[in-house]
């Protein structure tokens, strides 16, 4: 099954396609680029991850070692690890250059639904069906906190940029700022009306973005709790990024501003 990957975004699609990319046997379910900008990755129902050349589109390595459908992919910040969150309630961190499994990461008791580095690269957040948040150490496996407080799965996370701090998104209509090292709750963060999808933390840490699967994002203050605005983008979400100067919101279905304007920027 082929996926696809071009430049430009608009509300209606991609403007140019450069690639397309094929060799799964399932539906393609996350998409990561490594944070030097050279491979992409790629998860399937096919129960393998990819990584291919993001330059010539060459499929350098399949990895395969799950048992259940590969959800989510991430890559650390220095690029050299790759991690896979999979239904079999496993996450996995491979080297990214050889595609050797270093650690099978076990404890959550559902489907794993996504993953997540910490900026510095040492720690590993994972989210699952099972209402919880585990805090990985990256490099040994160990698992260092298991976050509880969600009544429902947890669809989404990520690390503010400064590492310190991880955001939850929830089935339970909510979103959750946690401490990263403690792994005390610091915000419970309400308002949502249905299943939050995704969260983003901007580049300075001190706003949070989180979307709803109806099409609402919300932008809060990361210290306070607050919510500044909220913003309806007319299409269901199911992943947001802000852009490295916080005034623009990366999504599924388009760039949006994340000062208000509700016009999709090409």
């Amino acid at each position: 099954m082929p996926f696809y990957y071009g430049k430009g975004s608009i509300s209606n699609g991609w403007s140019a396609c450069l690639q397309t990319l094929e060799g799964y046997s399932g539906l393609v379910n996350s998409v990561a680029f490594s944070h030097d900008s050279t491979r992409l990755a790629s998860a399937s129902h096919d129960k393998t991850v990819k990584i291919w050349d993001a330059s010539s589109g060459e499929c350098l390595q399949t990895l395969e070692g799950h048992s259940g459908w590969v959800r989510s992919v991430a890559f650390s910040h220095d690029s050299t690890r790759l991690a896979s969150a999979s239904d079999d309630k496993t996450v996995k961190i491979w080297d990214a250059s050889s595609g050797e499994c270093l650690q099978t990461l076990e404890g959550h008791s559902d489907w794993v639904r996504s993953v997540a580095f910490s900026h510095d690269s040492t720690r590993l957040a994972s989210a699952s069906d099972d209402k919880t948040v585990k805090i990985w150490d990256a490099s040994s496996g160990e698992c260092l906190q298991t976050l509880e407080g969600h009544s429902g799965s947890v669809n989404s996370m990520a690390f503010s940029h400064d590492s310190t701090r991880l955001a939850s998104a929830s089935h339970d209509k909510t979103v959750k700022i946690w401490d990263a090292s403690s792994g005390e709750c610091l915000q419970t963060l309400e308002g949502h009306s249905g299943w939050v999808s995704s969260v983003a933390f901007s580049h300075d840490s001190t706003r949070l973005a989180s979307a709803l699967y109806d099409s609402t994002v919300k932008i809060w203050d990361a210290s306070s709790g607050a919510c500044l605005q909220t913003v309806d983008v007319g299409n269901a979400l199911s992943n947001i990024l802000f852009d490295t100067t916080g005034l623009y919101l990366h999504t599924n279905i388009g760039t949006i501003s994340s000062l208000g304007s509700r016009d999709i920027k090409a």
